[in-house]
């Protein structure tokens, strides 16, 4: 939960810098324009190495980093939480404790006895608005999206689920603190090391893979050549050496990935990420016909 002593969310979440987490929520009672002020704060972290993800109420960021929980009077035994604010810690619970090759999609939340009804729950869900809904048997999350509802070029239509973005997110992090705690500043920049880090990254692939987390055979980690081609080509002209750029055009990839590049290391990886269950077609074929399910 994001608070702080002089009650600014901006200092409060500064606070939180010095920890790794999944997911925050901010104090049960937040309102515009604190929520769009700690929505922005997300977004502009996550362009880093940060991996957060924030549930807010009522708050359309339009971004995968942040949860626009809107459901209201959300009654469980005689209590009754007037607004989502008041709620989303429960949700954000809900959301960290998804295994990564399951989505929350119709999570049912037992202890929920009555929530107000969205009016057009597709509209809603549509418009990346994560709802409550109440099926006559028991109140059950909607489905699992983020509140991103733009899709730039070269984005993905999977930002716009949780699942998608948390499995993305496992990735980052296992690939960031991997390289911090055990290379960064801590080995040589030769080839061979490289390829160590190589296996070691291609190994928690391989894990997601048997997980069904990502599509089986879809992962890997390699260098990435054109970008190792591009930054030296890039120094060798900032230096003035033609000639030098001109031998690195000239290289094939298995050879310019072995190519000294001072203290940088480039590497591309890549997988397929497995969606869940949600959404089926069913027929029922009876003596008389198909019916619809």
């Amino acid at each position: 939960m994001v608070s702080s002593e002089d009650g600014t969310v901006s200092d409060g979440f500064t606070a939180l810098g010095q920890y790794s987490y999944d997911y925050l929520v901010a104090p049960p009672d937040i309102t515009t324009p604190d929520t769009t002020t700690l929505a922005d704060l997300v977004k502009e972290q996550r362009k880093g190495r940060y991996i957060g993800k924030a549930v807010l109420p009522d708050t359309a960021a339009d971004h995968e980093g942040i949860i626009n929980f809107t459901a209201t009077n959300i009654k469980v035994g005689a209590t009754t939480y007037e607004t989502g604010g008041k709620y989303a810690s429960r949700i954000a619970g809900i959301l960290a404790g998804t295994p990564a090759d399951c989505s929350a999609t119709y999570a049912p939340l037992p202890e929920v006895t009555g929530v107000d009804a969205t009016e057009d729950a597709d509209a809603a869900i549509n418009s990346g608005k994560l709802i409550l809904i109440n099926d006559g048997r028991q109140v059950k999350l909607g489905r699992a999206v983020t509140s991103k509802t733009t899709v730039a070029d070269g984005e993905t239509q999977a930002l716009k689920k949780i699942k998608m973005v948390a499995a993305v997110d496992l990735i980052r992090y296992y690939a960031m603190t991997t390289i911090e705690d055990h290379y960064q500043g801590k080995c040589s920049n030769t080839y061979d090391n490289k390829c160590i880090l190589l296996t070691a990254l291609r190994g928690y692939l391989k894990e997601l893979e048997n997980g069904d987390v990502l599509l089986e055979k879809s992962s890997g980690a390699e260098l990435d050549a054109a970008a190792i081609r591009a930054f030296l080509i890039d120094q060798a002209s900032k230096a003035g050496n033609v000639e030098e750029a001109n031998r690195i055009r000239a290289l094939d990839d298995a050879a310019v990935v072995k190519e000294d590049t001072g203290s940088y290391v480039f590497i591309r990886l890549f997988g397929y990420v497995l969606d869940a269950m949600e959404d089926f077609a069913v027929v029922l074929e009876v003596s008389n016909g198909l019916l619809a399910v």
